[in-house]
């Protein structure tokens, strides 16, 4: 399940399956280990099997801390993504915002400031 949430960037579901995961692994290779115990010792070949799930279990324990610290990566760069685009955002609206002021702003009559040629005709 944590893989799939990760897949679709629901990291925070996704870490918490991974927790859960490690946590039924944890529970399971304690138990195994007091099934060990209680074992007489003439059963050689179910406390090697034993022994091998223990280990196949202890050796997920280290994959599932990856997919923990991936999720956390994961979970980091989505709301880094998010922020970036918030800011873009922010910025977006600041520039129409300005462009609406030039809009609103009055026009002002500078016919004044032209010079104009006088005209002058030629009577010959």
């Amino acid at each position: 399940m944590g893989i799939a949430f990760s897949f679709s960037n629901e990291c925070e579901n996704a870490n918490n399956c991974f927790q859960s995961a490690i946590q039924v692994i944890e529970n399971r290779i304690e138990n195994q280990r007091k099934n060990i115990q209680s074992i007489p010792s003439e059963n050689t070949d179910e406390i090697r099997s034993i022994e091998k799930e223990i280990s196949q279990l202890e050796d997920l324990l280290p994959e599932m801390r990856l997919k923990i610290e991936d999720s956390k990566d994961q979970m980091d760069n989505v709301r880094k993504a998010l922020e970036e685009e918030a800011n873009e955002r922010i910025k977006e609206d600041a520039a129409a915002l300005k462009s609406q002021e030039v809009k609103v702003m009055p026009v002002t009559d500078i016919s004044h400031l032209i010079k104009r040629k006088v005209l002058q005709t030629n009577i010959s």
